[in-house]
């Protein structure tokens, strides 16, 4: 049986989040329509959890971390849009994290986002840890084998 109060929820959130990119300066149709567009149901389990965590015994002012987190994990966010809804997205990105002082874990297979997002990556194959360092370090230096071939081919991909 669904809650219907957990659509009441991920609709707040998601006009929590909407408002929070106009804030934020983001007027472009485009990506406040793509946020609009989201299901429902991509919003119920932060709503769930939200709900969840303000329900809880925990002392008042604690329900902010859902919020208001200080440590949030980015997974291909942006790898759907084009290249310059993209540009907006970072932008938004870092003023956010400039503005509340956010950690991000940012998941990505786009090697420019990677380098304008990160100050410490790491490359994994195969779901494993191959090569971690400072950003810049990593992408002029690279140790491992698997990271320059990866590095040659993503340069060699975006100059054609």
């Amino acid at each position: 049986m669904s809650d219907p109060t957990t659509g009441l929820a991920s609709d707040r959130l998601r006009e929590r989040m909407i408002q929070r990119l106009r804030d934020q300066g983001i007027q472009n149709p485009k990506v406040l329509k793509a946020m609009a567009a989201v299901p429902r149901h991509q919003f119920v389990d932060a709503a769930l959890a939200s709900r969840a965590y303000e329900d809880s015994a925990l002392p008042i002012g604690h329900s902010q971390t859902i919020m208001n987190p200080a440590f949030m994990i980015l997974d291909e966010p942006t790898s759907a849009l084009d290249r310059s809804i993209q540009i907006q997205v970072i932008y938004l990105l870092k003023d956010i994290q400039k503005e509340y002082g956010l950690t991000y874990l940012f998941i990505s297979h786009d090697l420019k986002v990677i380098r304008s997002m990160s100050d410490y990556i790491f490359v994994m194959k195969d779901g494993i840890i191959i090569e971690s360092g400072i950003s810049q370090k990593v992408f002029d230096e690279p140790k491992e084998e698997y990271t320059k071939k990866l590095l040659t081919a993503a340069l060699r991909y975006a100059s054609e």
